[in-house]
């Protein structure tokens, strides 16, 4: 039971994080370069590590635990990617979606609000 409180949580806090990037992608993204660089760096990895670890371990519990076991796969790959990255680069890429037309950047919080109802789904299920 608690593996699938873990699963519902975690997607949970997703989908409510793409409804805040749904509402106002500039704002959250201007929060986001608010944050000293090295602290966002660290917490964007050690968040995606945890998280991952999270799903890997509450995945057998699911109908579908082959999505929730490669969610948390990617997961951890990409804070391994984000650690080959360094804050100055993660930096830039945040800027660089700042720049871009909102529209866009609500279709990639509608992606993330998309994968944490399917947790959500997944973890009741």
């Amino acid at each position: 039971m608690l593996k699938h409180i873990l699963i519902i949580l975690i997607g949970a806090i997703i989908t409510l994080i793409s409804l805040g990037g749904l509402s106002n992608p500039r704002k959250m993204l201007e929060f986001v370069l608010s944050i000293d660089p090295m602290v966002r760096y660290l917490l964007a990895i050690i968040v995606r590590i945890l998280l991952g670890g999270m799903l890997i371990y509450s995945a057998n519990v699911s109908t579908y635990y082959a999505y929730i076991y490669i969610l948390g796969g990617l997961l951890i790959i990409s804070a391994l990617i984000i650690t080959y990255l360094r804050p100055h680069k993660i930096t830039i890429l945040l800027n660089w979606f700042n720049e871009m037309p909102n529209i866009l950047n609500r279709l990639w919080m509608l992606t993330g609000f998309i994968i944490g109802v399917l947790l959500i789904i997944a973890g009741i299920l």
